[in-house]
């Protein structure tokens, strides 16, 4: 069978695509799946292509599909953002941290470029910001939805690149928070602005140096109920004997040699 696929369908295709929102978020690209950004005349001409009277399978759908946006960024010259070249673009970035190998890829039509990534990520940092100075989108506000507890860790990671292993330091928040009874969240609407797409590689914050005071109070665990006994079960009681007699000598011990020093 026999299917028309010319530059002039693919730029139909991409006129009519609704176009992805600045900055898009992971969301916004499983909104707009590959399947059903490329022309079907397209994916139906590679399948036969590449698979010939056969059905495939899902490793020649991915190749069709990666195949089929790199020919849709290559006919409207890049304008035409797809999945594969932002997820590519940004995840070799964060891997390797090479200008490079990035740089490479986006040449030979594979990944946008690293100054793209760059822009996406500050724009993404502006719209984090602007939504939620203090607390992250997804922490819920309002009357009885408190966050009870706050962690912060190092979330090091070691990456591979042309002069070697790096280590990439950064921190990460851990939040709990229990919402208030009765609370559902039904909405999935985007949380984050849209912005115009500007060239800005680099966000200035102007945040306050000293942080408003923060009260901690005392952290109240679980009381033992009064009428309540504690006892080993019977067959450990024996050891639960030998491992307190071991632990009263370790003390014993420990506090004579303070007082002979």
């Amino acid at each position: 069978m026999h299917h028309h696929v010319d530059m002039k369908s693919v730029k139909q295709a991409y006129t009519v695509s609704k176009p992805l929102p600045w900055p898009p978020t992971a969301d916004d690209l499983d909104a707009f799946p590959p399947e059903e950004l490329v022309p079907d005349a397209l994916q139906t001409f590679l399948t036969q292509l590449v698979c010939g009277d056969s059905a495939g399978t899902e490793k020649t759908r991915r190749i069709v599909l990666s195949i089929a946006q790199d020919i849709c960024r290559a006919v409207t010259n890049g304008e035409w953002k797809m999945p594969k070249h932002i997820l590519l673009s940004t995840t070799v970035r964060h891997l390797y941290r090479s200008k490079i190998l990035t740089t490479m890829l986006s040449r030979l039509g594979h990944s946008e470029s690293y100054d793209y990534s760059l822009e996406l990520e500050t724009s993404l940092a502006k719209a984090l910001n602007d939504s939620s100075s203090k607390l992250t989108p997804l922490i819920v506000t309002g009357p009885g939805n408190e966050v009870f507890h706050v962690e912060w860790d190092k979330l090091n990671k070691i990456t591979t690149n042309i002069h070697g292993s790096n280590v990439v330091n950064s921190t990460a928040g851990i939040m709990i928070q229990e919402l208030k009874p009765g609370y559902c969240a039904t909405s999935s609407e985007r949380t984050l602005g849209v912005y115009q797409r500007t060239k800005a590689r680099s966000l200035k914050v102007d945040e306050q140096e000293c942080l408003p005071p923060t009260a901690l109070t005392k952290r109240c665990g679980p009381t033992f109920p009064r009428e309540a006994v504690f006892t080993t079960p019977h067959e450990n009681h024996d050891m639960y004997l030998k491992a307190l007699l071991e632990y009263r000598n370790l003390v014993f011990i420990q506090g004579c040699w303070k007082q002979c020093r």
